[in-house]
Order: structure tokens, then sequence, then C-alpha cells
């Protein structure tokens, strides 16, 4: 597991529940201030992304509810774009967003996480 991942899961209230149940001393060392990585692709998770046929797309509305629709294709049809951006076909359009729905989430998300 990532060093960025396991920043952004382990939230001060994940760390509490961890610690109520007894787990908190097996993530020690994913969230070590010395552990490196994970927030760019490598070209080892390249690979395994674009020999991918499918893959679920998760978001969260503005009231918080999940959408997680499932995205699929030939082998290759995800392509890694750069280091932090993946892409895929829409349909019709290559290179275009699948529906309106995962696009406005994805803006949404953008607004609110800053990026």
């Amino acid at each position: 597991m990532s060093n960025a991942y396991a920043q952004i899961a382990y939230t001060p209230d994940v760390r509490e529940e961890q610690r109520r149940f007894g787990s908190a001393d097996a993530y020690v060392r994913v969230l070590s201030p010395e552990r490196q990585g994970g927030a760019v692709l490598t070209a080892r998770e390249a690979e395994f992304l674009t020999a991918r046929d499918g893959f679920f797309q998760a978001t969260t509305s503005e009231t918080g509810w999940p959408y997680v629709p499932f995205r699929g294709g030939a082998p290759g049809f995800l392509k890694v774009i750069d280091v932090r951006t993946i892409g895929y076909a829409g349909g019709r359009d290559p290179w275009v967003a699948p529906s309106s729905s995962v696009t406005g989430l994805l803006r949404l998300c953008a607004r609110r996480c800053g990026s």
C-alpha cells in the first residue's frame, strides 16, 4: 500500500477505530513518515492498468452518496496519460467521459479537493 493512499484512507477517526479494535499497530509501517511513494503512477502500475478489461470508478455526490459505475472494454482501453492521469474511451467519441454523472461528480471533487 502506498503512503499516499494511507494518508487519505487512515484519517484520525479511522485511526481511532483501529486503536479501539486493536489493529492500529498493524498500520504503523504504512503510516511512517519515512515511507515514500504512491503519489504518482510508476511503470508497474501503468502496465497493470493498461492490461485491465474493466474497473470501477468511484465518486461521491455533494450529498455524500457514492456513485460507483463499472467501466469496461477490451484490454488496453484504459490509457495512462501521464503519472497522475488515466483516460478511457467514452463511447462514440474517444477520450470523452462516458456520462454526465461521472463528469459532474469529478468536477465537484476537483473543486472540493483543490485539484
